[in-house]
């Protein structure tokens, strides 16, 4: 069984001290927050929030919150605002005020809302 984020603080805490730089990448659902029967039930443990913070204080290490979820969505509920974020699995990136997103996937936007449109559509029923 794995040990929750949290309950392993002390260990990861001291090899981050040892560390010259370290790049932390998260995901959200599941490690982050628990898996719930919908993703708009997951939310962020007030704890590891707490946790968040105390590795954004530290100035040899840079936090990465990925997910599947959208971008707006991710950092909606992570909510730290120096953080990296990748949303839809790393096709949206963000830090700080930067961001990106994979030029494929920016093109293939309004294609992908049409398709969204007319599948809605057909299987309303």
């Amino acid at each position: 069984m794995a040990v929750p984020f949290t309950k392993g603080w002390p260990t990861i805490q001291k090899r981050f001290d040892q560390a010259k730089t370290l790049l932390l990448l998260l995901d959200y659902d599941g490690t982050l927050a628990p898996i719930r029967s919908h993703p708009s039930k997951a939310r962020l443990p007030r704890k590891t929030q707490q946790v968040l913070r105390q590795l954004m204080k530290c100035k040899h290490v840079h936090l990465g919150i990925l997910s599947g979820r959208s971008l707006r969505d991710i950092r909606k509920q992570v909510g730290l605002t120096q953080a990296l974020y990748g949303g839809n699995h790393g096709l949206e990136l963000r830090l700080g005020k930067k961001q990106w997103m994979e030029p494929v996937a920016r093109r293939s936007v309004p294609f992908l809302k049409r398709l969204a449109n007319q599948l809605s559509r057909h299987l309303r029923s």
